[in-house]
């Protein structure tokens, strides 16, 4: 990445980070999110979505918030997670004819055939310094 924003004659590399940290409980959690333009927000609570779209992107963060309140199964956020995923990727609506979950579960899993998915999960029960773990979906059983 250095390389890319070394050349003065290239495109330039455009990137969205978003940083996180677990703390001990839930309201030392922080995610930080830098848009590649500078702009940034910072979220303590709640699911943040990245997406290339405004509307959408808002529209999956909502609907995530709400279906995922409460929820802590890693399998079950994941899968949701998923869902919304595909959703994204395929142009769906959560707000008008949101596809039902057979159809949503059905479109991700066709989507990913074949590849290997691999998931990022934070969690504060590690004994470990870093709480960061790579699942994958046969370790979710999805």
């Amino acid at each position: 990445m250095k390389t890319n924003f070394e050349q003065i004659f290239s495109a330039p590399f455009l990137v969205e980070l978003l940083l996180t940290e677990v703390g001990a409980d839930p309201t030392q959690d922080f995610l930080f999110r830098l848009h590649f333009d500078g702009a940034f927000r910072l979220h303590t609570k709640g699911v943040v979505v990245v997406a290339s779209q405004p509307e959408p992107e808002a529209a999956a963060q909502t609907w995530l918030n709400q279906i995922l309140a409460n929820k802590s199964d890693r399998g079950e956020v994941a899968e949701l997670l998923l869902q919304a995923w595909w959703c994204l990727m395929e142009n769906k609506s959560f707000t008008d004819n949101l596809p039902s979950e057979a159809e949503r579960r059905d479109g991700w899993r066709k989507a990913v055939n074949g590849r290997t998915v691999e998931i990022g999960w934070l969690t504060r029960k590690s004994p470990r310094q870093t709480r960061f773990e790579i699942l994958t979906l046969r370790q979710l059983e999805l």
